[in-house]
C-alpha cells in the first residue's frame, strides 16, 4: 500500500464542506481531492473530437509544408559560354536570362569549369530545372579573384522548344 494512503488513514477526520459526492471530506485529503477528483471530473473529449482534431493539425503542418508546383512549360535549357576564339571559359560563374517585359521571370545558370551551364527557375524558395519559352536577355557574371564588369550578350535570345541550346562568344582579355 502507498504511504500517502498509510498517512490518510492515520490522519483524524474532519468533516468539511464538499459539494462533490465522491471526494472525501476529511482536511488531509484536500490535497488528495485536488489531484484526483479535479482530474476525474473533467468532461472527456470524445475520439471523435480528438481525431477530428488530429487530423485538423497535421492537414495544416502537410499544406504549409507543401512545395510549390513548377510553372507548366519549362523546357530544359542548356548551353556553353566560349571566348571569341572558341577557347574555353574557365572562370566559372552565373549567367542569367532575364525577360525584358517581366523581370519577375527569370532563369539562372552556374556555368562549370568548362563553361557550360544548365538553367534553372525558382518558384518562391524552390527550383525547378528549366526555362519558361519566351525572349530574354542574356547576362553573365564571371567570377574570378578581382571584380569582372558583368557581360551582356547584346541580342535577346529566344527559348522554345526548337531553341534549347546556346553558346555565347564572348571576349576573355578582361578574365
Amino acid at each position: 500500500m502507498p504511504p500517502c494512503r498509510t498517512l490518510l488513514r492515520a490522519t483524524p477526520l474532519r468533516r468539511l464542506p464538499h459539494r462533490h459526492s465522491r471526494c472525501p471530506n476529511s482536511a488531509a485529503s484536500i490535497d488528495v481531492w485536488r489531484q484526483t477528483c479535479t482530474a476525474s471530473n473533467r468532461q472527456p473529449i470524445g475520439w471523435l473530437t480528438v481525431n477530428t482534431l488530429l487530423l485538423v493539425v497535421l492537414s495544416l503542418g502537410i499544406m504549409g509544408c507543401s512545395q510549390p508546383e513548377p510553372p507548366s512549360g519549362l523546357l530544359a535549357v542548356r548551353g556553353v559560354v566560349v571566348g571569341k576564339k572558341g577557347e574555353v571559359v574557365s572562370c566559372g560563374g552565373v549567367i542569367e536570362f532575364c525577360s525584358p517585359t517581366n523581370p519577375e521571370q527569370r532563369s539562372i545558370g552556374s556555368l562549370d569549369q568548362e563553361g557550360r551551364f544548365e538553367l534553372s527557375t525558382r518558384t518562391g524558395k524552390t527550383k525547378h530545372a528549366g526555362a519558361l519559352e519566351g525572349v530574354y536577355q542574356v547576362t553573365i557574371f564571371p567570377s574570378g579573384a578581382k571584380f569582372i564588369e558583368p557581360i551582356a550578350i547584346p541580342k535577346p535570345v529566344t527559348i522554345s522548344p526548337q531553341s534549347i541550346e546556346f553558346k555565347f562568344a564572348i571576349d576573355t582579355s578582361s578574365l
